[in-house]
């Protein structure tokens, strides 16, 4: 009997795991059949900004996995806008392209959708939304037609980022791969031109920004002044340009990479810094004064503290400072720093360092809320600042988005219409509670004019064109509603778009290259610091870098990357560090859409002065699947160790 019982039991078992591995088998399979057999790879029209009646194309890239039979169809706005299909071209690699071109018959916010079929079933719908401007007849000229500034009681300032240049073009990735809709209306440029410059300031003033904060970066801490971007944005652009003294402008001290971007000591201050933006920036003309003394804006107020040894050291320079602009015959300087918070210490601690006034970049607003909660999140930080007055005063700052550089964390938009309702609380908040002996009564910060990647901006766009603008123009300004927005192609001008090959999708990189023109082409082939590291830079046919932390990181965007056409991913490699480390490889894909521990594969750096490859298998990780939109490589788990890639494969 108990033998009898004992048999039943390892039957039942037996019988249980067996329907649990056909269960596990179905499910895999079944994951492994919802890889649609057709599906949109990319969507959009050439043109970043449509005008009415005036023709442009819309293109549709389409995958289809083993060649599926399938039929796509354009769904435009019923309001008399008209289009055909022009053109279908197709590879060998399961990629068809679809162009249709398009006219506009009337002006307005406008949806366009691509339908997907098989069969007689819809697998798939992608809708865009487009401004359309309204028609104007094209004239060609020979340069870009004077702006016509409006008039504002109040000073409109607008951060500037000044990231946007040939050698760092692998920073517009985010746009080019994952948000199209972002594309500017100038394309995806290159700011080392000085009618860059000339459309950014027509295109403020007419709708009344009046001046830029340009973020600037220091590199040679302790010496004499070395900087990236501002060759580019000021010495080749700015600086050059036919229109350029029509605004004001200044600049914000981007001091938060300890140990180059600051300064060694009081004598670097005195000797090398404060006399470069005197004569570079604070004597221009067009530098922004205010009772005759420049506004300099300091991004990190607490690291002149660190670097100087002493809060009390940081005070003694900051007055020194604006001697030496008295000196220089200025009537002082303000000083103005960034914090982003409602903390009364760290607003005790900038007035003790003698800081005028109080200023945040952006506005942190948590839970990826609506418009109406991001508005009054802002409002509540502002009222909060205004009610530490007799700390420190603020100038007010108003932002307009936020994603971060890769989609991380709280993400939210405001669209036009709730800007300007934003912007006009904000206007109201200055002034009622904002003494106008005041610079805060004087003047307001919206965050930001082009921070495309990280996904706040101003500027006129693909998505909704001048609409923050105008948003803009309608609050700070009496101008009369009506006016004329230009844009390159009304001219007969091309956008300024970068060689569309320095943007195409990578699956292996390959440091080591003897042309010196390609290796500037290529930046760094895409890959850019993720965290916790420093001095990244290509030198020597090779990438190279410092990590800071135990926790280092780089990156990459993938756009939607096949998994199993790759099984293995090589990295040749070599470090200083003189213990065995761990190298980490991290992906997200289009389900899985963050980083984590289940979605990685690692292996043992060891200790050597050579080269080495190291080749880590991806195929034995069940969640290397799908479509990957990411790549982040962990070379080692230490800080300060130095890092030399010659190249980087999936195979």
């Amino acid at each position: 009997m108990k033998k009898s019982v004992m048999r039943l039991f390892v039957f039942i078992f037996v019988s249980l795991v067996s329907l649990l591995m056909i269960s596990t088998m179905n499910a895999e399979e079944i994951v492994a059949a919802e890889e649609p057999a057709i599906r949109e790879n990319s969507f959009q029209s050439d043109c970043p900004i449509i005008r009415a009646e005036r023709p442009f194309h819309f293109t549709a890239v389409i995958e289809s996995i083993s060649k599926t039979e399938y039929r796509c169809r354009l769904i435009v706005p019923n309001d008399g806008t008209r289009f055909k299909e022009t053109k279908i071209t197709q590879s060998d690699d399961g990629f068809s392209k679809h162009v249709w071109e398009v006219v506009c018959a009337v002006p307005g916010q406008k949806d366009f959708t691509l339908e997907l079929f098989t069969g007689d079933k819809t697998v798939q719908k992608i809708t865009v939304s487009q401004t359309v401007l309204p028609p104007r007849k094209i004239e060609t000229l020979d340069s870009i037609p004077a702006p016509k500034p409006v008039a504002t009681k109040i000073l409109v300032g607008a951060h500037n980022c000044p990231l946007w240049e040939t050698e760092h073009a692998s920073l517009w990735n985010q746009v080019v791969h994952k948000h199209q809709e972002r594309t500017p209306a100038l394309g995806i440029y290159s700011q080392d031109n000085p009618e860059i410059a000339d459309w950014e300031t027509k295109w403020a003033v007419e709708h009344g920004v009046s001046f830029f904060i340009y973020c600037w970066y220091r590199t040679s801490q302790g010496k004499a002044v070395e900087t990236k971007f501002e060759k580019s944005v000021f010495d080749n652009a700015l600086f050059k340009s036919k229109y350029g003294n029509m605004m004001k402008f200044t600049i914000m001290w981007e001091n938060q990479s300890i140990g180059s971007s600051g300064i060694a000591d009081e004598k670097d201050l005195m000797e090398n810094l404060l006399p470069y933006w005197i004569e570079k920036f604070f004597k221009r003309e067009n530098y922004l004064k205010i009772d005759n003394k420049p506004v300099l804006f300091i991004y990190r107020p607490e690291v002149v503290s660190s670097d100087l040894g002493g809060d009390d050291k940081a005070k003694a320079a900051f007055e020194m400072m604006r001697e030496g602009c008295k000196k220089a015959g200025f009537d002082g300087l303000y000083l103005l720093g960034e914090y982003r918070g409602t903390d009364p210490n760290v607003l005790t601690r900038y007035k003790n360092f003698g800081l005028d006034y109080t200023f945040a970049y952006c506005w942190y607003v948590p839970n990826s809320p609506p418009p109406n909660t991001v508005i009054e999140t802002q409002l509540n930080y502002i009222r909060k600042t205004q009610e530490m007055h007799d700390i420190i005063p603020q100038v007010v700052t108003l932002s307009q988005a936020w994603s971060g550089w890769h989609d991380e964390g709280s993400i939210w938009k405001l669209p036009p219409a709730d800007f300007e309702t934003l912007l006009r609380k904000g206007k109201e908040f200055i002034e009622t509670n904002i003494p106008k002996n005041e610079l805060g009564n004087k003047m307001i910060i919206l965050d930001n004019w082009n921070e495309w990647s990280e996904g706040h901006y101003i500027a006129p766009y693909r998505e909704y064109g001048f609409g923050y603008l105008d948003a803009v123009r309608r609050v700070f300004s009496d101008a009369q509603e009506q006016h004329d927005d230009l844009i390159p192609s009304d001219i007969g001008f091309n956008t300024y778009d970068l060689p569309q090959k320095m943007f195409e999708n990578r699956t292996s990189w390959n440091f080591i290259d003897d042309n010196p023109a390609s290796r500037i082409e290529n930046n760094y082939q895409h890959w850019s610091p993720m965290m916790n590291v420093k001095d990244f830079r290509i030198e020597n046919n090779r990438l190279r870098f410092e990590t800071t932390t135990n926790d280092p990181a780089i990156r990459v965007l993938q756009k939607r990357t096949p998994a199993l056409n790759f099984r293995n991913v090589v990295v040749r490699m070599k470090t200083n560090s003189t213990k065995n480390e761990r190298l980490q490889f991290f992906w997200k894909t289009e389900t899985a859409q963050d980083f984590n521990e289940i979605a990685k594969a690692e292996t043992t750096v060891y200790p050597s002065e050579n080269f080495a490859d190291y080749s880590l298998d991806l195929s034995q990780n069940a969640n290397w699947n799908g479509r990957i939109t990411e790549l982040r490589f962990d070379p080692v788990m230490s800080s300060g160790v130095k890092v030399e890639l010659e190249s980087i494969r999936l195979e």
